[in-house]
């Protein structure tokens, strides 16, 4: 799909979207008297009427016995989406997105770049599946077999637990006097770390390739420009990460670049969710080109050696401010 082309055939915009979105979301936890009330006066369907896209007093028709607590939705994306639990003797019965039911002449804030809208992605709203799915481990659970055997597992106290680690730190710590550091790998908020020197992870488990390429490029303590500079790109490649379903919280912006009209071009050798939604192309580059699994580096490496080769890199700029 060529630039002009991706203007004139998405017709589906941002807050399109978010209208059936939010319609969907409130037949979950609408009353019943309430609706009837409501289709006594004028047609619905899925709480859009005919004369009003979206219903301007939600309160009025969610069951006001649900205690609705605000909360977010901290995940590895870094997004911490904004989120209204409705909870009911206890147990979570609905999730919904802050700003996912807009007002009246809301429309103005709602498309505002500032500050960051944090609404949350369908993995944000399906946590209601997760927190109640029937494997979830609730208590904790001793290996009593070979290990990688799940059929070993048994429920144990908190207690028992507790004593368990325990041991195990004591018995790290007296290997401790003999290796001058604690064999434990003390990752993320771990408070073994607390009781000297640990192992750790090299790199890192996301980001490691992006972090090493930036340090080389960059130098140290640089962190790369905002998301929001992403609709001052020319062209924006995506390559080999489907950005709608790992960073959220990118995809408004991704949004708003396609809308202006920036060219976008994914490379992954999968067709992914960003492959279909953002994908556009420019001139005779398609919007996706499908790599074969592993070969992306190759062809990175390939394009490099183009750049250089016909010189097609500003050598000022490189000379400036790369190491």
């Amino acid at each position: 799909m060529g630039k002009n082309q991706g203007k004139e055939t998405l017709n589906i915009t941002r807050r399109t979207l978010l209208k059936g979105s939010a319609a969907l979301m409130l037949t979950a936890c609408t009353s019943k008297k309430a609706v009837e009330e409501t289709a006594a006066k004028e047609t619905t369907v899925d709480n859009i009427t005919e004369n009003q896209p979206l219903i301007q007093n939600p309160e009025a028709v969610f069951d006001t016995s649900l205690k609705v607590v605000n909360t977010h939705h901290r995940i590895h994306c870094h997004g911490s989406c904004m989120l209204k639990a409705y909870v009911k003797n206890g147990r979570l019965v609905n999730l919904t997105s802050m700003g996912d039911i807009p007002r009246e002449n809301s429309k103005e804030k709602d498309e505002d770049l500032f500050m960051r809208q944090r609404r949350a992605c369908p993995r944000g709203l399906s946590e209601k599946k997760r927190l109640y799915a029937p494997n979830r481990i609730k208590y904790p659970m001793k290996q009593t077999k070979e290990r990688g055997d799940i059929t070993g597992f048994v429920r144990i106290s908190w207690e028992e637990a507790a004593k368990t680690v325990a041991s195990y730190l004591k018995e790290m710590q007296e290997r401790q006097k003999e290796l001058g550091y604690l064999p434990i790998f003390a990752t993320g908020n771990s408070p073994a770390k607390y009781l000297g020197t640990t192992l750790d992870i090299y790199g890192h488990h996301s980001a490691g390739n992006q972090m090493d390429a930036m340090y080389a490029a960059l130098g140290p303590k640089v962190q790369g420009n905002p998301a929001i500079d992403i609709l001052n790109s020319k062209l924006i490649i995506i390559w080999s990460t489907d950005t709608r379903t790992t960073q959220p919280h990118l995809t408004f912006f991704l949004t708003k670049a396609k809308e202006a009209g920036i060219p976008i071009v994914v490379v992954d050798s999968r067709f992914t969710d960003t492959a279909a939604t953002y994908s556009t192309g420019i001139g005779k580059v398609p919007g996706f080109i499908a790599v074969r699994p592993g070969t992306d580096s190759a062809m990175l490496a390939a394009m490099a050696y183009v750049l250089y080769k016909k010189k097609l890199y500003n050598e000022k700029f490189l000379k400036e401010y790369l190491n």
